[in-house]
């Protein structure tokens, strides 16, 4: 009899959590989105209704990335009350899939109320790699190639190389018409000291400025 009055106490006191914790009630807990080459940012939006018996305050929003920034209207809602949270998600430099938390925190509850799901796929329509170009100490003749693919709907075309040609010599070949090519680089011979790295931006007539260029690094001893 005892154990089965312990069950019978922990299931009502769980019920009982889960009725204090259904302060908030979100239409969503999820935001998936594919953005087109040429954005830079775009907003997701959390709408949710207050189904507690008296006002619920929020008290805080945290997101997993500093990218990423929420903003409420207000902060207390009264019963019955709905509101939206948006979250802006700056895309930076970042490409392809994107994941970002947001936890929502109220006045009914000490740990995070909510967890709240932010998906972005971010397109890439100009790939470069690798994005550092290495030779090994003594080995400096010896050409390197460097991969640049296009993914867009029009030919695309390498329009200009810009680096220090009297540290490196480069070369562009053409495997794919409009949709691939390689860089050939082959690093001067010279008894003067080398940078560190040798900065190296490839310039596309892609129609998004965003996604225009690319830079990679090169490395000689």
């Amino acid at each position: 009899m005892r154990s089965i009055a312990i069950k019978l106490a922990v299931a009502v006191l769980c019920v009982f959590v889960q009725l204090a914790s259904a302060d908030i009630v979100w239409d969503q807990d999820e935001f998936s989105y594919t953005a087109r080459p040429d954005e830079g940012q775009v907003v997701a939006s959390y709408n949710f209704t207050n189904k507690a018996d008296d006002s619920v305050t929020i008290t805080r929003v945290k997101t997993s990335c500093g990218c990423s920034t929420p903003k409420l209207e207000k902060r207390t809602y009264g019963p019955g009350e709905q509101g939206t949270l948006e979250v802006l998600f700056q895309f930076g430099d970042r490409v392809g899939p994107q994941t970002k938390s947001i936890y929502v925190y109220t006045d009914h509850s000490p740990e995070v109320t909510k967890k709240l799901i932010l998906r972005v796929d971010i397109p890439q329509p100009f790939k470069v790699w690798p994005k550092l170009v290495q030779w090994p100490d003594g080995v400096t003749a010896e050409p390197k190639k460097v991969h640049v693919q296009f993914d867009h709907a029009s030919p695309v075309q390498i329009t200009d190389i810009q680096l220090d040609q009297s540290q490196l010599q480069f070369e562009i070949q053409t495997i794919d018409p409009g949709k691939e090519y390689e860089l050939v680089l082959t690093p001067t011979l010279s008894d003067e000291p080398r940078p560190p790295l040798i900065p190296i931006t490839l310039v596309s007539n892609l129609p998004y400025e965003k996604t225009r260029i690319q830079k990679i690094f090169a490395r000689v001893p």
